[in-house]
């Protein structure tokens, strides 16, 4: 098509000329852990997130993991986890999880992103911190639009959190008050694999046929019009 598009666009120019068509750009992957059935790409196994804050009796400093890939990111406040002495420091991770692995969700509602498993532990003792003194933020993309941000606890069960929208991605932020799983939802069908059928087929047959007979058909009108002005 491109090429029919060059040669029409050369023709009607009265000189060669290659034509610039917006929208050759796909969207950006969205990496899986576990891709969804449908999804006809390579995928890439998405990366955690690890970040470090030094503890004094004030608390935690400010911190962020975010995954190089941009599919999450954890922060916490100045202040977030309390003093915990002889701790000298916070570890932050954020880890994807595929969904299918932990509980079921609500009905009606299918993951549009990986689950994200945020831990916070002391160091160099390693306990865990359990919560929060002051809330940080949770933030993660999708794949597709998502209609609401999940968190769970244990993994077991799923609750719904006051999530907000972020950039272009699909995104959704909420306050992060505790460790836990978090994963991005929408009220869509559950993804089922494409099937192909004979008449799909068939169709792209033709359609492969109708544009080379059309690219072939114009090809020499277009060489001698063009051989002409340039005479």
């Amino acid at each position: 098509m491109y090429v029919l598009v060059a040669l029409a666009t050369a023709w009607l120019a009265g000189r060669p000329a290659r034509p610039l068509l917006d929208g050759f750009a796909p969207p950006p992957n969205y990496d899986w852990v576990n891709p969804p059935p449908g999804i006809a790409r390579a995928n890439t196994p998405p990366p955690a997130a690890t970040a470090e804050a030094p503890l004094s009796v004030s608390g935690s400093a400010a911190a962020s993991a975010a995954t190089s890939d941009g599919q999450a990111t954890a922060t916490i406040e100045a202040g977030s986890v309390a003093a915990r002495p002889p701790d000298t420091g916070v570890r932050l991770r954020a880890a994807p999880v595929d969904p299918a692995t932990l509980g079921p969700l609500p009905a009606g509602l299918r993951p549009e992103s990986n689950a994200y498993q945020v831990t916070l532990t002391y160091l160099p003792s390693g306990a865990p911190v359990d919560a929060l003194a002051r809330p940080g933020t949770i933030a993660l993309t999708a794949a597709g639009p998502a209609s609401a941000l999940l968190y769970s606890r244990d993994g077991a069960s799923w609750t719904e959190t006051t999530a907000r929208p972020f950039g272009v991605d699909h995104g959704l932020f909420a306050e992060l008050d505790r460790p836990g799983y978090y994963l991005a939802v929408s009220r869509n069908a559950p993804r089922k694999a494409p099937a192909v059928s004979a008449t799909a087929r068939v169709l792209l047959a033709v359609a492969v046929a109708v544009v080379a007979s059309a690219a072939v058909a114009f090809a020499g009108p277009i060489r001698r019009a063009v051989g002409r002005r340039r005479g």
